[in-house]
Parts: C-alpha cells; sequence; structure tokens
C-alpha cells in the first residue's frame, strides 16, 4: 500500500514536471523573466495581504456557518488556525485542494460526534463556492466575447466546465446516487471504516439544508473568489499586463476549476498550461501567463502554507511530541 502512494505521488510529480518543462521549451520561458519582468512590486505586496488577512476572515465565517447547519460550533479562532495548517500540510496532496482533505480530517476529529456533517461541511462549501465559480465565469463571458476572436473556444471552454459543475453537484447530491452504497460495508475493517466515513459525508451532503444557508452565505462565498480574481488581476498588472477584470472574471474560475483535478502535485503544471491557454486568447505572451501562475500560486497557497507550517511546529513543541 505504502509503495502504491509512494509510486502515484512520483507520478504526478513527474506529470507535473513534465509539463511544466513542455511550457518552458514551447514558449522559451526563462527563470530570470519571473523576476526580470516585475515591472509594480507593490502590486506583489498588495496581493500577498489578500490571503494572508483578507481571505481568511471571509473564509472561517462562511465555514463557520456551515458547520453550524449541521450542528458543529466552533470557534471563529480554531477554524483559522485549522485553514493555515490544512493548507500547509495539503501541499503534498494531488490538486489545489488537498487542504480541503485535512480541513475534513482535522475538523472530523474535533468532532466525532458529528464526524459526517463536520467532514461534509467542507465539501458543501467548496461545492457551492464552484458553482459560484461557474456563475461569476458566465457573468464576464458576454463582455469577453466583444473583444477577441477566438469566441467558439472561450464560449465552450466556459460553458463546459458550468455544465459539468452543475450536473456533478446535482449528481452529489441525489439521494438516489447515495442509496446505492449506503449501509453497505466490506469485510475488511480498514476499508469498512473508510466506507463508514465516507457514507456519513456523503449523507451530510444529501440531508444539507441548502435553501437555508445560501443567502446567509453566498455573498461571502462571492467576496471570497472576487478575492481570488483581484489577485491575479493585480500579479498581472505587476507584469505590466493591465486587463480589464471581467476578462479574469471569465478565464480564472476555468483554470481553478481545471487547476482542481488531481493530476498532479498541488496542480502544478495543470494549472501553468490552463493559464498560458486561456491568456493567448486575449493575446498575452504564455512567458507572462506562466510568470504570474507560478506567482499566483506562491502567493495564494505557498505563503499562507509558510504561516501554516510555523503554526504546525509550534503545536508539535508545545505538545511534547517532539
Amino acid at each position: 500500500m505504502c509503495a502504491n502512494r509512494l509510486l502515484a505521488t512520483f507520478l504526478k510529480m513527474s506529470v507535473g514536471l513534465g509539463i511544466i518543462l513542455i511550457l518552458v521549451r514551447r514558449f522559451s520561458i526563462s527563470l530570470d523573466s519571473f523576476w526580470d519582468g516585475l515591472e509594480i512590486p507593490t502590486c506583489v505586496t498588495m496581493a500577498c495581504a489578500l490571503p494572508m488577512f483578507a481571505m481568511p476572515i471571509v473564509s472561517v465565517n462562511r465555514w463557520k456557518l456551515f458547520l453550524l447547519k449541521v450542528g458543529v460550533r466552533e470557534q471563529i479562532r480554531t477554524l483559522w488556525k485549522i485553514n493555515f495548517v490544512s493548507t500547509f500540510q495539503g501541499l503534498i496532496l494531488p490538486s489545489t485542494q488537498g487542504v480541503d482533505a485535512f480541513r475534513m480530517y482535522h475538523i472530523a476529529r474535533r468532532h466525532p460526534e458529528c464526524v459526517g456533517g463536520a467532514a461534509g461541511s467542507v465539501l458543501i462549501e467548496r461545492m457551492i463556492g464552484m458553482l459560484v465559480w461557474c456563475g461569476i465565469a458566465l457573468v464576464g463571458l458576454p463582455l469577453v466575447l466583444r473583444h477577441v476572436e477566438t469566441k467558439w473556444s472561450i464560449a465552450l471552454a466556459v460553458i463546459g466546465f458550468s455544465v459539468a459543475a452543475v450536473v456533478g453537484s446535482l449528481l452529489v447530491v441525489s439521494p438516489q446516487f447515495h442509496h446505492l452504497y449506503a449501509g453497505q460495508r466490506p469485510k475488511m475493517k480498514v476499508l469498512a471504516k473508510v466506507i463508514g466515513f465516507l457514507d456519513k459525508t456523503h449523507e451530510a451532503l444529501v440531508t444539507f439544508p441548502y435553501r437555508k444557508v445560501l443567502l446567509s452565505s453566498i455573498g461571502l462565498i462571492v467576496v471570497y473568489q472576487f478575492c481570488s480574481i483581484t489577485c491575479v488581476w493585480l500579479l498581472f498588472n505587476a507584469y505590466g499586463v493591465s486587463l480589464p477584470l471581467y476578462m479574469h472574471m471569465a478565464f480564472y474560475p476555468g483554470i481553478a476549476i481545471i487547476a482542481m483535478m488531481p493530476v498532479t502535485i498541488g496542480g502544478f503544471g495543470v494549472r501553468e498550461g490552463a493559464f498560458a491557454y486561456f491568456y493567448s486568447l486575449v493575446g498575452v505572451p504564455a512567458e507572462v501567463s506562466v510568470c504570474v501562475s507560478v506567482a499566483n500560486y506562491v502567493v495564494l497557497s505557498l505563503l499562507p502554507a509558510a504561516l501554516g507550517g510555523m503554526l504546525w511546529i509550534m503545536d508539535i513543541l508545545s505538545s511534547g511530541k517532539c
């Protein structure tokens, strides 16, 4: 089992590095361009402030709302800490959403009396957030189509991932889909425990009162997503590319959803390829798009992860486990 996991991790890292190497050779990207291309460093500073201050405030309050609806009460300070520590620990997992797996683990561990609801709150939050991403992309799409020649490519990409997200969400919350395996437990104890956890978590997704929480949470979700889009907008400006905000509204949600696919570690390579493709449709050089993609990953993931790593180490030292 351990050997299989190591092999899978190695393959995902290899795929990510392979995609990066292809992009580097195809578009003659150099490491110097990452630093030399910066024209407005203050934009980078402003971008860094979003995931360290504004976005965590919105995120923990949003998560608290979902937890309350499944009967879990938790302090804002604890949720803030779980978010940062999980961002650090999630760096080793495939896709950009490895953080969610650790958030589910930590919150479920703190609330064993409501394991399914606690863990399910993370998936519910992510699912609604993904649908909001699609809504934002569809709002920005008509404005983008007025300014580009490759209309069909953009329209098909945006509408395609939006339809897929809606269909996938409806399937997940369908009671019929849950009933396919609900209550079934294999003889192997470890597998039975995993299936049981998935069963309870899925049940929370099916029975969650979406209508009651949607009105109170939709504002926080939209603000959080716009913070992410603003971060990308600031980083493009830092590299001297000034695009209207609505173009990022149409492009970045698709990039974010594509990067969720568990193909490479942290979505590395897949995300850069998506950046290069989407922004090439409006004439942005691939070299710039890849630099912005890497910078965006550093700002949105590695910077919060650094703080999460320090908090995790402090916990280990204070508990005497080392």
